[in-house]
């Protein structure tokens, strides 16, 4: 497992804020992402070294990543948006980003796509998988929500389900990321952690309990999760 350490991890909206959501300018109603120069250089060479432990991760046949992290509000959002950003330049097949955060669902509300069917839909038998995938704003990029569901009952979160949804998926799209909960949460992070290829975990600086982190790693890990890295994030100079 790497450590990706680096302060240009964080917000580039904000360089000092605990703010986890990326800096948008609204152009009627598609939105540009815009970050600078240091940040988008370390994205850039954070998906070429993910490239190099996941062996071949982009650009080499269908892979899953998920990006999540101990607790809430780390900032698993923006290295999720500035990952696919920067994976969408250096391969030139389409990417579909998945926000899994059913009770956070923050990409979803960036997107301006609440309401929309999603994963739990699909999960639950309610929908296809194509009943469930936008476009977004981001040219290359296809956006799939957590979901609505049409009735009460939430759908198991089985292995079997999971990745019947993912080969299905895999088979339009060589790269899915997708927003996961945080592990600390007790939610279906570990069902689904455990079905991909490979998991980054976000880690805020100073502010997150070693144990908690460490924790949070060995929860991941004992479900099958393949632990690509932890990103440092929002670490002061």
């Amino acid at each position: 497992m790497a450590e990706f350490d680096t302060q240009d991890a964080r917000d580039p909206a904000k360089p000092s804020s605990s703010s986890s959501s990326p800096q948008t300018k609204t152009v009627g109603r598609s939105r540009t992402w815009r970050c600078s120069p240091a940040v988008e250089a370390y994205y850039d060479a954070l998906v070429r070294r993910l490239q190099a432990i996941g062996d071949g991760l982009v650009g080499n046949g269908p892979r899953t990543i998920g990006v999540t992290s101990a607790e809430p509000g780390e900032g698993v959002t923006t290295v999720t948006v500035n990952l696919t950003l920067a994976a969408k330049k250096l391969a030139p097949d389409p990417i579909l980003l998945v926000d899994a955060n059913v009770a956070r669902p923050t990409v979803t509300r960036i997107f301006r796509a609440r309401g929309r069917m999603g994963l739990e839909n699909i999960l639950a038998g309610e929908a296809s998988v194509f009943d469930c995938i936008a476009d977004s704003p981001v040219e290359q990029v296809s956006f799939m929500p957590p979901g609505n569901l049409l009735s009460a009952k939430r759908p198991a979160y089985d292995v079997a389900s999971i990745e019947e949804t993912l080969d299905n998926i895999k088979h339009v799209f060589p790269l899915i990321i997708i927003d996961l909960p945080p592990v600390g949460d007790l939610t279906n992070c570990l069902a689904l952690a455990g079905s991909l290829d490979g998991v980054v975990m976000v880690v805020e600086a100073n502010r997150v309990n070693v144990d908690v982190a460490q924790r949070a790693k060995h929860q991941l890990q004992q479900s099958g999760a393949n632990l690509l890295g932890v990103v440092l994030n929002k670490q002061r100079s």
